[in-house]
């Protein structure tokens, strides 16, 4: 029978083994941290390799461009889009123009019960349900074959994912011999997927603490402005909250990397070379090296990497502001490189299999009482000694 990994850094997710398998011996299981990863049937499986021909990380398809890439900080011009965007509003710029070509957008997107899914997208409308980060893997579920099937159909599609989906899509395109003439590839500077599993008891835990269910999610709200890296949550009562220890804990995990996928340890698709004709990302230290260009509103950092990437930003350049920029100004470390795993991500697992989800908030990420008094002390002192000139 076939093996597709070894050890579970060796898999993404992505789904393109199971979509390529024409026995259907492949289907995507949820492990005890959450994450999916393929099981072979090996009734069905006659070992014809097409599975591993597609893998993202055995087989590196990634053709030698000769191609440029041009590096830009950019937001849109449109306020309204700004404010509603996470950073600078380049999804929703580039997203338009393939919209307005009755294309169809793959994105991200909150389900009615906050799971975060893959779907897609025919108007401006369900569009920007997709708009927003999600600092949780993806579920991609049939995406790769409904983005087949639309190009086979000659629409215009933009699919938007993690470095890693989209060189699993492209994989699969290839194996299938889609013609992708009409495919917009973008990713986004990725540090790392947290679990869907933790994302979850995230949630369940505000809805124990208030008796409400949670019926909107910002992972990064701008409510306090773009630089602080604020959670909010909108209850079914119309009230919502960003001010408390509790709506901030996923970003403390996030920030942790306690509860990130194995495989974005070693991620090989990292740094500066992308599958992807567009990559976006929050363009943090803009206000170090183009301070004039920073409001605290919002800044993308918008790198063109193909040919066909650089005629869609043609395209976008009247509805955007932008300046150029260089690799040098624009990537932090953990942008050309993987995130290091936590040295106790093994302990934490165990924990939570164990004692549960409240027990590793209150021994990883501090949420015991003392913690919270110290968090909300923070919160108060902080801004006055900015104000006094104490602190910058």
């Amino acid at each position: 029978m076939i093996v597709l990994f070894e050890n579970k850094e060796e898999c993404t997710g992505c789904t393109a083994c199971k979509h390529v398998c024409k026995k259907n011996a492949i289907t995507m299981q949820t492990d005890e941290e959450g994450f999916q990863y393929p099981h072979v049937d090996e009734k069905l499986c006659v070992n014809c390799m097409m599975c591993v021909k597609v893998c993202p990380i055995k087989v590196d398809k990634q053709e030698d461009k000769l191609f440029q890439q041009q590096v830009y900080a950019a937001k849109n011009k449109n306020h309204d889009v700004l404010m509603s965007s996470t950073s600078g509003g380049m999804f929703t710029a580039i997203s338009d123009s393939v919209l307005a070509h009755n294309g169809y957008i793959y994105g991200v997107k909150f389900d009615e019960n906050l799971n975060v899914i893959h779907n897609r997208a025919e108007t401006a409308q369900q569009r920007d349900e997709q708009k927003g980060s999600k600092y949780v893997q993806s579920d991609l579920s049939d995406t790769f074959i409904q983005v087949k099937n639309d190009l086979e159909k000659g629409k215009q599609v933009l699919f938007t994912g993690t470095p890693c989906q989209n060189a699993g899509l492209i994989n699969f395109l290839q194996n299938q011999k889609t013609n992708c003439a009409n495919l917009v590839q973008c990713d986004f500077v990725c540090h790392h997927t947290p679990s869907p599993l933790i994302w979850k008891d995230h949630i369940h835990l505000i809805e124990s603490k208030t008796g409400r269910k949670v019926v909107k999610y910002e992972c990064r709200s701008k409510v306090k402005g773009w630089h602080a890296h604020t959670e909010r949550y909108y209850l079914d009562d119309g009230t919502d909250s960003y001010k408390t220890k509790l709506s901030q804990n996923f970003t403390d995990l996030f920030d942790s990397a306690l509860v990130s996928r194995p495989a974005c340890q070693i991620c090989k698709f990292s740094g500066k070379a992308r599958f992807s004709d567009i990559t976006i990302a929050d363009y943090w230290g803009i206000e170090k090296c183009n301070p004039e260009f920073d409001n605290n509103t919002g800044v993308s950092l918008l790198i063109i990497n193909s040919e066909r990437g650089m005629k869609l930003f043609e395209v976008i350049r009247h509805k955007i502001d932008c300046i150029e920029s260089t690799f040098e100004d624009a990537f932090r470390v953990n942008h050309s490189k993987p995130s290091k795993a936590h040295p106790m991500r093994k302990e934490f697992w165990e924990d939570y299999k164990n004692k549960g989800y409240v027990f590793v908030l209150k021994k990883y990420v501090d949420y015991s009482i003392p913690g919270r008094i110290y968090w909300n002390f923070k919160k108060i002192v902080r801004p006055v000694l900015k104000f006094c000139g104490i602190r910058k």
